[in-house]
């Protein structure tokens, strides 16, 4: 009875162990060669099979298996397939939601565009309220100087001089508003009246208040340098004039660019399209981020699943070229140590090996010599 080598079961799974699966199946092909051809076997096919190249077959197709067990977590393209398919389930509403809000965003910028304002008119408007500022300012700055020159401290003075240009300015801007909502000739005239009469009274008495203050001081000077005492002061008549024409032409300019309702409506509609727009937008940029994450991570996986997919059936391709480089060794030195002199035709080409295989679409190599 000849003794035959055994193989070793090395397990599959690293570059190390198909390493050692690789000396080992080359010593023995190298020893069962030497062995079979020194007793000038095998003569036909049949019988190299069942020398050689079953245990070859059988241990070469276990380390396919245990190499497919390795990755069996890994579907390869399937994997990459199922992770694009996943993706596109999951854009598909994200799109069609970033459609709906594209054309909700075209609908909002039209709208924007519709109820735009007067760009001309806000800046009169603009240059009215501040015209209307300086002018209660300066009636508040004028009421201050007036009043300190009375028998009134700092601080009240200050005070009544700050709510007289509160009144003057905020005034205005009512007066302007309650006057432009007039429908009617007679009634704008009425309003008018309403507001400017009330008003010609106050600027009066302010004018009244600074004339005695700016004559109040005048006779102080001239007392102080023993002066005669002039007969004719500062008219209070031409302080109210003065004061009430420049209020009046703030007034009318603030009731021609006074905004009406119409106006206010659209610079409603305007803002709250503006608004809309923005949030509008915010969410459009959120879904193009999410489909872009989406399909960023469905390549990713996809790029992972076919490297490991690549990996696996590099290991496939490498132990079935291994099986035939071990049949070659085998029938080289076997040629080398038979003393018949004879080449068998099988040697010539060797039967191929019937692997399974499972990271291909191969699963059979039926020329497996070529």
């Amino acid at each position: 009875m000849i003794l035959q080598p055994k193989i070793p079961e090395t397990p599959a799974g690293t570059n190390s162990a198909y390493a050692n699966l690789e000396k080992e199946l080359l010593l023995f092909a190298e020893v069962q060669g030497k062995q079979n051809g020194s007793e000038n076997r095998p003569l036909a096919e049949p019988e190299f099979r069942a020398l050689f190249l079953n245990k070859i077959e059988s241990r070469v197709q276990n380390a396919i298996h245990k190499n497919q067990e390795l990755h069996r977590p890994v579907s390869g393209i399937v994997v990459a397939q199922k992770s694009q398919t996943d993706a596109a389930e999951t854009i598909k509403p994200i799109a069609a939601n970033l459609k709906d809000r594209e054309l909700e965003y075209r609908t909002l910028e039209e709208i924007k565009k519709q109820y735009t304002p007067d760009l001309r008119k806000q800046r009169i408007r603009r240059l009215v309220h501040i015209g209307a500022g300086i002018i209660a300012v300066a009636e508040g700055f004028f009421a201050f100087e007036a009043l300190r020159r009375m028998p009134m401290s700092t601080l009240p003075a200050l005070i009544t001089s700050i709510g007289i240009a509160v009144a003057i300015g905020f005034g205005t801007h009512v007066m302007a508003g309650y006057i432009r909502k007039a429908k009617t000739t007679i009634q704008f005239i009425k309003r008018f009246c309403i507001c400017v009469i009330p008003a010609l009274i106050g600027f009066y008495t302010l004018g009244q208040l600074r004339a005695n203050g700016y004559n109040t001081a005048v006779q102080m000077n001239l007392d102080v340098h023993q002066q005669v005492t002039i007969q004719t002061g500062v008219s209070a008549i031409g302080i109210t004039i003065l004061s009430f024409l420049l209020f009046l032409a703030g007034l009318i300019f603030s009731i021609w660019f006074c905004k009406t309702e119409q106006e206010k409506e659209e610079e409603f509609q305007y803002d709250k399209a503006c608004d809309e727009l923005k949030k509008c937008g915010d969410k459009m940029q959120e879904m193009r981020s999410a489909i872009e994450k989406a399909k960023y991570d469905a390549e990713e996986q996809s790029a992972g699943a076919l490297n490991r997919y690549e990996y696996a059936l590099a290991i496939e391709n490498r132990l079935k070229s291994l099986a035939k480089q071990v049949t070659q060794e085998y029938i080289l030195k076997n040629l080398n140590y038979r003393t018949d002199g004879i080449m068998p035709a099988f040697f010539a080409n060797p039967p191929a090996y019937q692997f399974t295989t499972f990271f291909d679409n191969v699963k059979t190599s039926n020329n497996e010599n070529n």
